[in-house]
């Protein structure tokens, strides 16, 4: 059975608006409409009627802001989930909306920014689609998970009053909401007061689905507002830090904390952790376990968030970790690993064949096996159990295939995937200079240099693994590109892992020529962290040399007997103290075109 559900949108009349890049074109006086089809009244494909014609919206840029818009827009409560790839489907006329950017005030996702009605560069594959609370809704509370509770009864939001409001309320609620269960104590926090002369008394059993499926009751004289405050709102934390505002973030999920993968990590993500967390506003963001290695699961990866997402969870990210790569030298190679029954194990290589090798590559988002990998070590799975799987050809993901348990040992599946390299240097002196050139819908194409400088640079840098920025190149110093211009007007604040994570007009929206390439030179090809890898360089230097890689560079592989570690270094920067009676005092001194040179004392304060 399938439920179309439509408002109309009146008062609408020309509009012609021209904001970051993003054209939103005319829309008619009268006759605009948004449902949704899928199985239930607030669950479907969002489609948006124009022109004569249905059309679905595209998940680019897709998120719970915006599907928390569209279930406001139906008067379908919160939103519970935003559905991207074609959930609920594949539509089947035209695709009227893409790039949707809602900032969560909207009433309507025509008042959001986006390109202009059937402008878009998407496939059906790509239709968005929303799950919506639809019965229940949570006011004014610090996340969906918390606030004044209100009730869809006759067609009308309905304020719940706390006459007889019990634990078993709360169980029915929490659980409808997919958050937890109540808390119960006497600091709850102040949610306001809601109006309206009509109030709702429920009695829940405790084992309903829904709060509407408890006998509701009207009360026409005043009453207190019901509140609730679910206790597994709060399902992300901060470990190791300094204090509690400070950390390595992880979140709750599958009964176990894990932590997140600092790919496309950014101040963004902090700023919602921070919310999430009421820790205020984010001040800075770091990257390779700077507080630490966790060791529970790592279940998120590929975070992208507007900033005003609630929770972090709420973010457009590459889904809860079911399968990984481990110990190999980036996240596209190494031991293949599931998340089954409650805990990690090994993938054995019994009934392994190219169809399963090209399905881990794919979930990965890791482009297809390598043919011909060079022979790695990525050392031994001690203490995982075995699994083998069978798999119809219909799974997303090689953990969805029936696993069964190998019993005795076996060898690891091994897996090296090409990968889906995103960034590129083209035309420079070596690997790690050159016009910045990224892909986008399987084509590359180039930068334009408006507002470039050495902040974009040291995000292509981090990118590449080329250190750090030494110079912002503009006006195609490293030659003209041919094709795409991709991206114009980025800028980004430094700290960003990927330059795609900047802020940046639409793909393909630009006003300039290929005369205006952008290009960097980076420091090096070399780069600091941590490794934990099983091989690795050796290297040996004169002293003479302007870059490690000038020195005799050797490959190296550990072995068990091996106690070899990881090289490491601590740099002073660009200030030094000389002479003084410890390493906290004495004469100031500056690094800076190349040699070390002393600073005047004139107007020198604390």
């Amino acid at each position: 059975m399938v439920f179309v559900l439509a408002m109309k949108i009146t008062g609408l009349h020309c509009l012609l608006c021209l904001s970051i890049g993003l054209l939103i074109a005319p829309l008619p006086g009268d006759g605009l409409k948004v449902k949704l089809v899928g199985p239930s009244r607030c669950s479907g494909r969002i489609e948006v009627f124009y022109q004569d014609h249905w059309g679905t919206v595209c998940d680019d840029h897709w998120g719970s802001t915006n599907a928390e818009v569209a279930c406001r827009e139906l008067n379908c409560g919160t939103a519970l989930a935003a559905k991207r790839r074609a959930f609920f489907g594949e539509g089947k006329e035209r695709i009227w909306l893409d790039d949707v950017e809602c900032t969560g005030s909207e009433s309507s996702l025509l008042d959001c920014r986006h390109r202009g009605l059937g402008d878009n560069d998407c496939s059906h594959g790509e239709d968005a689609g929303v799950i919506c609370s639809e019965n229940v809704l949570l006011v004014n509370g610090t996340n969906r998970c918390s606030g004044r509770v209100q009730v869809h009864h006759d067609g009308h939001w309905r304020k719940v009053c706390n006459t007889d409001w019990d634990r078993e309320a709360g169980e029915v609620l929490c659980r409808e909401l997919d958050c937890g269960v109540p808390f119960i104590g006497h600091d709850m926090p102040n949610f306001g007061h809601g109006s309206g002369e009509v109030g709702i008394k429920t009695q829940c059993l405790g084992n309903e689905s829904s709060l509407a499926h408890c006998t509701l009751q009207e009360l026409k004289q005043p009453c207190v507002d019901a509140t609730v405050f679910c206790a597994n709102n709060q399902l992300a934390r901060l470990v190791n830090g300094t204090n509690r505002c400070s950390g390595r973030v992880e979140v709750f999920h599958n009964s176990q904390w894990g932590t997140i993968c600092d790919d496309s990590w950014g101040m963004q993500e902090a700023e919602v952790v921070c919310r999430q967390m009421n820790c205020g506003t984010a001040l800075m963001v770091k990257y390779r376990s700077f507080f630490g290695e966790g060791e529970d699961p790592v279940w998120m990866d590929d975070i992208q968030c507007s900033g005003s997402e609630k929770s972090l969870t709420d973010c457009p990210h590459r889904g809860f970790e079911k399968v990984k790569l481990a110990n190999g030298t980036n996240r596209c190679n190494g031991r293949l690993e599931v998340f089954h029954d409650g805990q990690w194990g090994k993938m054995c290589h019994s009934n392994w064949n190219a169809n399963k090798a090209a399905m881990v590559c794919k979930e990965l988002n890791c482009g297809i096996p390598e043919q011909n990998p060079v022979n790695l070590n990525f050392g031994e799975a001690k203490g995982l159990r075995g699994y083998t799987g069978r798999c119809r050809g219909s799974e997303d993901s090689i953990a969805d295939c029936s696993l069964q348990v190998h019993s005795g040992t076996c060898d690891d599946v091994v897996l090296s995937c090409l990968g889906q390299p995103l960034l590129k240097l083209v035309n420079g002196t070596d690997d790690c200079s050159g016009r910045v050139e990224v892909q986008h819908d399987g084509q590359w194409g180039t930068v334009c240099d408006d507002e470039w400088d050495i902040n974009d640079a040291q995000v292509v840098c981090r990118e590449m693994g080329c250190g750090t920025a030494q110079i912002a190149k503009s006006g195609a110093f490293f030659g003209k590109g041919t094709g795409e211009i991709w991206l114009d007007d980025v800028n980004c604040l430094g700290n960003e892992t990927t330059l795609n994570h900047c802020q940046h007009s639409t793909f393909g929206d630009n006003n300039c020529g290929h005369g205006e390439d952008a290009g960097v030179v980076c420091s090096t090809s070399s780069q600091l962290g941590q490794s934990g890898m099983l091989r690795g360089l050796t290297i040996r230097c004169r002293g003479s040399e302007t870059s490690v890689t000038q020195c005799s560079i050797r490959e190296y592989v550990k072995t068990s007997q091996d106690h070899a570690a990881d090289a490491t270094v601590f740099c002073s920067g660009n200030v030094k103290l000389v002479n003084g009676s410890n390493k906290c005092s004495g004469r100031v001194e500056y690094y800076h075109n190349g040699q070390w040179g002393t600073i005047c004392g004139d107007s020198w304060d604390c």
